[in-house]
């Protein structure tokens, strides 16, 4: 199954692969005119449509309708006409196959959606904000769990109301109310303290502290260690006020943060002298697309040992893949070395990168190498 294609797209492309009918090895060197070639596209429940084959000057041309050109190891970029993913019937899935003369084209299949799944920010869901989480006029969110925005607004406003009364009213109309939320517990029916009481109402009507300045999504930086937190120190409970930090990370020695690569995970078993492909992807500490500032190194590691066969040893690793920032790529040949054998399980990590400031480590995706079957049968081409 191929990507998802937003449904009205126009310029997309599919890959496809074409092989040998006799020694199932692959074909390179296939054109728009090559004997016998018939591509075609279909909606779900809709019959075939032929595709105009035509050439492409190279592999990274302008999109051409049925535009054909090797990618290698008998895989092909093959444009597809606009009306293969229009809106209308049969717009669940769009199938592409074809025939050549001598050859087993192996197709594609692309669901067809309504949102649109490169968007970053909100997958082209209109009912959502056009922002980042976090951000200005974006989706509020909680870092420490548990946000109840209606019971912090209550809070405000109860608390919003005691600063619009005097010191006089409060003292004498507020007494209750007052001791209630004074951390003390013992200067509500006494004289008012304008900072003693107003400190101790904010404390204690946030409930344990929410951090104001985090829901705002405002960091602010200290410029000399401590300073912050020495003065937020009257309001929360800080156990470390040296450390330089910003008023996100209060109360603790570092901030926290969301992962910085989103891996493939398990891409499946392959069978020997094959072709892993994956994508993987990075990210800043907000979730957005970002390009790692320092670019690491692909290991991979087979089953627990620590050999390894390092990039550009049979491993393409290509960044920022076809120009979209934070979408990488990952090839890997299993046929480029011995390192690579039948009944084991491999890693791929990433060492060394640096993500929005953060050095990483981390794995982006694993495979196995003919180690998981019970009574598989290959099939080429057909049904």
């Amino acid at each position: 199954m191929g990507r998802p294609i937003k449904k009205g797209s126009t310029d997309q492309s599919t890959v496809i692969r074409i092989l040998d009918s006799t020694t199932f090895l692959p074909e390179n060197a296939v054109e728009h005119n090559t004997a016998g070639i018939d591509l075609w596209w279909r909606r779900e429940q809709e019959t075939k449509t032929s595709i105009t084959e035509a050439a492409l000057a190279a592999l990274d041309s302008a999109h051409s309708d049925g535009g054909i050109e090797l990618i290698g190891d008998g895989y092909y970029r093959l444009d597809l006409p606009d009306a293969a993913v229009a809106a209308g019937s049969g717009e669940n899935s769009v199938q592409i196959g074809g025939t050549i003369t001598g050859m087993i084209v192996i197709g594609n299949e692309h669901a067809l959606v309504d949102y649109d799944p490169y968007d970053s920010v909100r997958a082209g869901l209109t009912a959502l904000p056009n922002a980042n989480a976090d951000a200005g006029g974006g989706l509020p969110i909680s870092d420490d769990g548990g946000l109840d925005m209606d019971s912090i607004l209550e809070k405000m406003l109860a608390y919003m109301q005691l600063l619009a009364r005097s010191d006089a009213a409060i003292e004498t109309d507020n007494a209750t109310e007052l001791t209630a939320i004074n951390a003390d517990g013992g200067s509500g029916a006494g004289d008012f303290s304008s900072q003693t009481d107003a400190e101790e109402a904010i404390k204690d009507a946030l409930d344990s502290g929410v951090d104001l300045t985090h829901i705002q999504g405002t960091a602010i930086n200290e410029t000399s260690a401590g300073r912050i937190a020495g003065n937020f120190n009257t309001f929360w409970d800080n156990a470390d006020a040296a450390t330089a930090k910003t008023v996100d990370d209060v109360g603790a020695a570092s901030g926290g943060g969301s992962s910085l690569v989103l891996g493939a995970g398990d891409v499946g078993d392959f069978k020997k002298d094959g072709v892993v492909h994956f994508f993987w992807n990075t990210i800043d500490r907000s979730g957005a697309a970002v390009a790692p500032s320092t670019a690491g190194t692909l290991r991979v590691y087979k089953d627990d040992g620590t050999g390894e066969v390092t990039a550009p040893t049979g491993i393409t690793d290509t960044r920022a893949f076809d120009g979209v920032t934070g979408l990488q790529e990952c090839k890997i040949d299993l046929s480029a070395s011995s390192f690579y054998a039948k009944e084991k399980n491999y890693s791929a990590i990433l060492v060394g990168a640096v993500i929005d400031t953060k050095t990483v480590n981390v794995k982006v995706g694993s495979f196995s190498i003919e180690n998981r079957w019970a009574n598989v049968h290959f099939h080429y081409g057909g049904k």
